[in-house]
């Protein structure tokens, strides 16, 4: 866990790990890396700033021959030598320059290998590639190394993400609002009752009110992540899809996610794990009445402000809610105000399935 404690932002776009967790999370990976950033908080923008680095600069097509490859890399190499070997006085005026490097030939790298791909994705199985050349849809494929904003027929945001492709029809059947994806994107729906939203994928099918989530869906890759930013989702596998209530939410088989939780679709054991997500983000309009300033108050009071701030589920024994507390969390990350709460009185917590659980049953 203490192997990446001294890394910055430079060796996190390049470790393999690192960017296997960003590119195609699997369930380990997500374990690994939400158990290091509880125990690293400070690391959180770093990981954050590396996360949208690798996601702004991977090509997702075979890539430069190895030749290649090695000579741009050995460019790099050769100008920040010359930058570190300046006097000491232009050093102070030039420290950013190698991270600035990496930077740039990870663009550089990612620029040349866009130009060497395909001038079109391989359609997609089943509904979607039907729904691509079906009459009355539109198809936008975004080609570009930048996310393409959309805006759908029933006044709904979606950003699509590069080397990403949605269809959807130009005017929503009254019954339900469906579009079909392959790739990634950020989806914002307008409410509409009665008229729920479906995004389609190769295995799995979300389906919404009115909320925001991301949906992730390369074919190329292992897994299907979504995530929830706001509201609630249920996701299906195409198998176990029950649409004869369309504006009921939950079912079955549904795994119904709220915000800050994520589900990642391991193709190859046809099976989804909920999680919550690495940095969980505060419910927005809402974390601001809060000041998480507690003076000799139930710690029940505490988790109770946490759950609303942040959208999640925190259990915990009965016999712990009058435990008092005195602490101020304010500023901190969600898992660092856990942990302060946990050692004021003397437990701890884990997370699985999306839920928090506090590991205790007395306060010390």
């Amino acid at each position: 866990m203490d192997s990446y404690k001294d890394s910055g932002i430079g060796q996190f776009i390049w470790d393999d790990d690192f960017r296997a967790w960003v590119l195609a999370p699997t369930r380990e990976l997500e374990a690994y890396w939400s158990d290091w950033l509880r125990e690293h908080p400070e690391k959180r923008e770093v990981i954050q700033s590396a996360r949208e680095i690798v996601l702004a600069t991977t090509v997702r097509e075979p890539g430069l021959p190895a030749s290649e490859m090695e000579a741009s890399i050995q460019n790099t190499l050769r100008q920040l030598t010359t930058v570190q070997g300046s006097p000491a006085k232009k050093y102070a005026l030039y420290s950013w320059l190698p991270y600035a490097a990496v930077f740039l030939l990870v663009c550089s790298l990612g620029w040349l290998a866009y130009w060497r791909m395909p001038s079109s994705l391989p359609s997609a199985a089943g509904k979607i590639a039907e729904a691509t050349i079906a009459p009355g849809m539109t198809t936008r494929q975004n080609n570009s190394r930048s996310s393409l904003d959309i805006r759908l027929p029933d006044g709904s945001e979606v950003q699509l993400q590069p080397q990403s492709r949605l269809s959807y029809p130009e005017k929503f059947a009254s019954e339900k609002r469906e579009v079909f994806l392959t790739g990634e994107a950020f989806f914002d729906i307008v409410p509409a009752s009665g008229h729920p939203f479906f995004v389609r994928t190769d295995e799995l099918v979300t389906k919404v009110l009115g909320t925001s989530f991301w949906v992730r869906s390369f074919q190329k890759e292992q897994g299907i992540m979504v995530r929830v930013k706001t509201g609630k989702v249920a996701v299906f596998k195409h198998d176990e899809e029950n649409e004869s209530d369309p504006s009921a939410l939950e079912g079955a088989y549904a795994t119904v996610l709220t915000p800050n939780q994520q589900i990642v679709y391991s193709r190859k054991e046809a099976q989804m794990e909920k999680s919550l997500v690495a940095l969980p983000e505060p419910v927005s309009g809402v974390f601001d009445t809060f000041r998480f300033e507690y003076d000799d108050v139930p710690v029940s009071r505490a988790f109770e402000d946490l759950e609303k701030a942040y959208g999640v589920d925190i259990v915990f024994e009965e016999s712990l809610s009058d435990c008092p507390v005195t602490a101020s969390i304010g500023g901190f990350p969600l898992y660092e105000q856990l942990r302060i709460l946990c050692k004021a009185i003397s437990t701890e917590y884990e997370v699985a399935n999306g839920i928090i659980t506090i590991k205790g049953s007395t306060c010390k």
